[in-house]
């Protein structure tokens, strides 16, 4: 976690496949918290419904991470 934690602090946007459980959707958020992109940009992508509401808080600063794919609607 620690490595895509460092990876996202050097961006604006990242963009993360496969969310699952939400574990290292954590380490990206961390990260660009620390990244000194004026504009913040997190896309999450799965094709099963992901579950963001524990995490709504800290993501609502990079706006709306409920992305999915094959026209399922995010939880």
């Amino acid at each position: 976690m620690a490595t895509l934690r460092q990876y996202a602090s050097k961006c604006g946007v990242v963009a993360e496949m496969g969310v699952r459980n939400v574990v290292a959707t954590y380490a990206f958020m961390k990260g660009l918290e620390e990244s000194g992109a004026a504009a913040k940009k997190l896309f999450c992508v799965d094709i099963e419904p992901v579950d963001f509401s524990p995490e709504q808080k800290m993501a609502a600063k990079f706006g709306d991470p409920t992305l999915c794919v094959r026209g399922r609607p995010c939880a």
